[in-house]
């Protein structure tokens, strides 16, 4: 073979070497923009299919946003702190001292008088999700804070109880809101009470049984629920 012939070989070889290769590069090219094209469209869709589902999830915890403070269906007697007291007014005691006992049994709350005197104090100091026995005030909000307390009560005996639901504050003490109810139903029946406190202060829950009108007897408490509704 002589050297033009081994020439054009070699050229011929790199020619068609070249050719191939920007074949493939194209060919490639083309395969690999058609996957990209395909990967971005199932991008977009699994996008568009999470943006629904968020909203749907979002639509669904909004219908109720609460937070349970206590949950009374099983209660215990070291959530409380029960004692007898004295009536009082400007700050100063009247009449007598309380008789009577606080206990519970059989998940009902059982507050028992022994005379019509002064007031038994039952304060809450067990609350879901804190270590504190107080619930601790919340500057996030830029409002005052919601609250729902429901129960159901009758009474056990003869006349009437009353029974106070006390927003204390936890450092003065002071009551921050209050709701009254007389209790003379022989039947249980269901009660709603509501509160508005301020954001800028730590709390607590008490509540006072007065102004018994018959002795002996006894006021039932069941299912206690405190609530804060957003």
């Amino acid at each position: 073979m002589d050297k033009n012939a081994i020439i054009i070989s070699l050229v011929s070889g790199l020619v068609s070497g070249i050719v191939i290769s920007i074949l493939n590069y194209f060919l490639n090219k083309r395969k690999t923009d058609a996957e990209i094209e395909k990967l971005k469209a199932e991008t977009e869709k699994l996008v568009k299919e999470t943006k629904n589902l968020s909203q749907k999830v979002v639509e669904g915890f909004s219908v109720s946003s609460d937070e349970v403070l206590y949950d009374g269906d099983n209660p215990d007697n070291f959530d409380f702190l029960a004692k007898n007291s004295y009536l009082s007014k400007n700050g100063q005691r009247i009449g007598e001292k309380s008789e009577g006992s606080f206990e519970i049994k059989n998940n009902v709350l059982n507050i028992e008088r022994e005379n019509t005197k002064g007031r038994i104090e039952i304060k809450l100091v067990k609350y879901l999700n804190r270590k504190t026995d107080y619930i601790e005030a919340d500057n996030t909000l830029d409002k005052k804070r919601k609250l729902h307390l429901k129960f159901e009560t009758k009474l056990t005996g003869e006349g009437s109880h009353t029974l106070d639901f006390v927003i204390k504050d936890k450092e003065t003490g002071g009551w921050l809101t209050s709701r009254k109810i007389e209790i003379d139903n022989l039947d249980w029946m269901e009660k709603n009470l509501y509160f508005r406190v301020s954001n800028q202060r730590d709390f607590y829950l008490r509540i006072d049984n007065r102004d018994v009108t018959e002795s002996p007897s006894s006021v039932q408490i069941k299912g206690l629920k405190l609530i804060e509704k957003y």
